[in-house]
């Protein structure tokens, strides 16, 4: 059957083992997507197994998309859709499956034809390297859709070694890859309402436009209050300035604003990052039952959790589960007043006149851990092991926790004081919850152990 994609996309119809392509807003990646699988599923049976990092229900998945795409062209005495799934009367078969809910169980599908990734910008390197060995059907493929977020993302690290051809080509191609920039302007079919959209975001936002519909990744971190570079000296640092872990074993927990926001938790020994999780699945209920045994197993001493929204709940669910167990539990609220506010930060300057909220006071403590960390390693400047901060480099979903951290921007105001932006501001700006950083954040926010009093008694010789 003949059906119409943009001249960009009509590489999906021939081999390649690995089909990529990205792109801003409007560029019909995910339609054509749907499209020339559905058509090759009719063709002959082929068996797709539709991904995404984080899937919470079906509502998550491209099942719609492949649902109205299937009406659209005609399809429907081929095809079968369930609640949960699409059959086609040839034996074609497409299912849903979320990479981060367990990676492991990825390995069962190996007799899948072709895994289609969509928002693969959110994939983490963990996902991949489970995803690619298992996909290995002969003449099987691996297809990936997605809008670029950021330059250290996973998949885009297949991208970007490429990047320049790409840029003036169009596309690359080599015997294993074909990857493809596709915009608005690519997309012949693209609605004129989108187009204005467009026009109008151009002039009156030209920064936020590139990555909307320019399909540039956002690499402008000169507002953010870590750093890449800061980042990247912190992985091992107690290996390289040889120093070992010790003190204080805290977990911090964020359990996600929504049911289908990624939790983390995050752990601590000393300065020293040494465990962390991020998962999607699940209620608060579940979420609690994965945050205690993960603390439990790390011998945490310490949990500190979100305490904005959700802070009942989580007291309610850990009172059990901690009892009789040597860990202490402390509620964290980023719109809190500041710790020790008569304190002196920095310069005769107390916390309470420096930082507006809790938030601003630990993620700005969090960013001199991670400066103080680059100066001791690229400048010899000697800083307390105890103010810096070290991150194993066998941390799950290292990637993702350094994505997060380095766009997280300080909010400027009419004062003087250290703000950080909220959730909400990171909204607009196009970027996703940092909830992996949250629970970095929090693991820092234990309270300090009370010193030991000792009782001296001794015998006088003074009446």
């Amino acid at each position: 059957m003949e059906i119409e994609l943009p001249p960009k996309l009509e590489f999906l119809i021939y081999p390649k083992r690995f089909k990529i392509a990205f792109g801003g807003r409007g560029g019909a990646k995910t339609v054509t997507f749907a499209k020339v699988l559905l058509a090759k599923g009719m063709q002959s049976k082929i068996r797709v197994l539709c991904l995404r990092e984080f899937q919470s229900s079906i509502d998550d998945s491209v099942h719609s998309a492949l649902k109205e795409e299937i009406v659209n062209m005609g399809m429907e005495h081929h095809y079968r859709v369930t609640n949960n799934m699409i059959e086609g009367i040839n034996g074609t078969l497409f299912k849903y499956a979320a990479l981060s809910r367990n990676p492991e169980s990825i390995k069962s599908k190996h007799d899948f034809d072709i895994a289609w990734i969509e928002e693969a910008e959110t994939v983490t390197q963990k996902s991949l390297d489970i995803l690619f060995p298992t996909i290995r059907a002969a003449g099987s493929e691996i297809w990936m859709s997605f809008n670029p977020d950021d330059e250290f993302g996973a998949v885009y690290s297949l991208v970007k070694p490429h990047i320049d051809e790409i840029r003036s080509k169009g596309f690359y191609a080599d015997e294993d890859y074909h990857i493809v920039k596709i915009n608005l302007e690519d997309n012949p079919f693209a609605p004129e309402e989108l187009k204005h959209a467009s026009d109008l975001m151009k002039r009156e936002d030209p920064k936020k436009w590139l990555n909307i519909y320019g399909g540039e990744v956002y690499s402008d971190y000169k507002q953010s209050i870590i750093q890449p570079e800061w980042f990247d000296a912190a992985i091992d640092s107690h290996i390289k300035l040889k120093f070992q872990p010790m003190g204080v074993k805290s977990l911090g927990f964020d359990p996600a604003d929504t049911g289908s926001d990624a939790k983390a938790v995050m752990m601590r020994h000393g300065s020293v990052i040494t465990h962390g999780k991020m998962w999607s699945d699940g209620q608060i209920p579940e979420a609690i039952d994965i945050a205690f045994e993960c603390a439990y197993d790390w011998r945490a001493e310490h949990i500190v959790y979100d305490n904005d929204g959700l802070g009942r709940a989580i007291k309610v669910g850990l009172a059990p589960r901690i009892q009789g167990k040597n860990i202490e539990v402390t509620p964290y609220g980023g719109n809190d007043a500041v710790d020790d506010p008569g304190v002196i930060y920095k310069e005769d300057k107390i916390n309470r006149d420096t930082f507006r909220n809790k938030r601003a006071q630990y993620y700005w403590a969090l960013r001199d851990r991670f400066e103080d960390t680059y100066n001791a390693i690229n400048k010899g400047i000697y800083t307390d092991p105890e103010k810096m901060i070290s991150i194993s480099s066998d941390l799950e979903d290292l990637d993702v926790l350094k994505s997060e951290l380095i766009k997280i921007e300080r909010k400027r105001g009419q004062n003087s004081f250290i703000q950080i932006e909220s959730k909400i501001d990171m909204a607009r700006r196009g970027v996703k919850s940092p909830n992996m950083a949250d629970a970095l954040v929090m693991c820092f926010a234990n309270p300090a152990p009370i010193p030991e009093t000792i009782n001296l008694e001794f015998e006088s010789d003074w009446n």
